[in-house]
């Protein structure tokens, strides 16, 4: 009789003996089941980053339309002088007397901002006679006298000199709720006192004051919209969602849907009103993607 048989009548002389073999049995297969678990998802994600958990992710996005409610143009201010000094004051005045008229006619100091001021040299030609060199040399004449000199053409030399100073500054102009002035004659006033002081207008065009708040609303409601879509998922996949793994903003931008013409004033429209322009609507949006760890 073998080593086997032996073990197992052993173990067949006791029911209490059977039942401790079966449960050693159950721990031995439950124990290569669960091997085998490990083993295959070590299998599956062969090649994937080592700290890999699983997540769910969704997007979303929005978008609004919304209406211009500020009018914006530029002040372009330029003079030359002599000297940084004589050119600054003739510049500077300008500036002054647009800002007094700006003021006078409603528009805040903070809505009146220099976007840039450039200091440049100019330049004029300088015509100065110069000497011309026979084209025949003497001691050529001396050999063969009968070889004669054509005529000399003036010589003139012209170089170029720094004659004086230019300097440009540009004004940036804000005037919000335009709507409160539909018929633009307060507007119209504002560009005739500035063409009559002779200061140019130009750049004309629509935008939002506030245009940082709009799109933090509009990427609010893209974020609420990604979290709906997220839950969903998960309800769907039958798991749940745990922390926030990750948030990235997609882009969005504020598009123009349909935009104002450009226009400049010049000294023909000093007496008329500002120009009727259409406003039309401009479309801020917003792209977001979450990802949820999964319990």
């Amino acid at each position: 009789m073998n080593n086997s048989t032996t073990c197992i009548q052993w173990i067949e002389a006791s029911p209490l003996r059977k039942n401790i073999a079966v449960l050693v049995l159950v721990f031995i297969a439950l124990a290569l089941i669960t091997k085998t678990v490990l083993l295959y998802k070590q299998v599956s994600h062969f090649g994937e980053n080592a700290n890999y958990l699983p997540s769910v992710s969704a997007t979303g996005k929005a978008e609004e339309y919304i209406k211009p409610d500020t009018l914006t143009f530029s002040i372009p201010v330029n003079d030359e002088g002599k000297d940084v000094v004589s050119a600054s004051k003739k510049v500077d005045t300008k500036i002054d007397k647009a800002i007094e008229i700006l003021k006078a006619n409603g528009v805040l100091e903070k809505n009146i901002k220099t976007t840039s001021r450039n200091v440049n040299d100019t330049y004029g030609s300088k015509s100065e006679p110069c000497v011309a060199q026979p084209m025949v040399s003497d001691s050529i004449k001396m050999m063969n006298p009968a070889v004669s000199a054509p005529a000399i053409v003036p010589c003139v030399n012209t170089t170029q000199k720094i004659t004086g100073v230019s300097i440009m500054q540009t004004l940036d102009i804000k005037i919000p709720d335009i709507d409160k002035d539909v018929d633009g004659a307060k507007r119209g006033k504002l560009i005739s006192e500035l063409e009559a002081a002779n200061i140019k207008t130009g750049d004309i065009s629509f935008t939002v004051y506030d245009l940082e708040a709009v799109k933090l609303r509009v990427r609010a409601e893209a974020i609420k919209k990604a979290k709906e879509d997220a839950k969903t998922l998960a309800k769907n996949l039958g798991v749940r969602l745990g922390q926030l793994q990750s948030f990235s903003d997609n882009g969005g931008g504020y598009n123009p849907y349909m935009s104002a013409r450009e226009a400049t004033f010049d000294s023909t429209m000093k007496n008329a009103p500002l120009p009727a322009l259409p406003t039309g609507e401009q479309k801020v949006t917003s792209e977001v993607t979450v990802s949820y760890l999964i319990k």
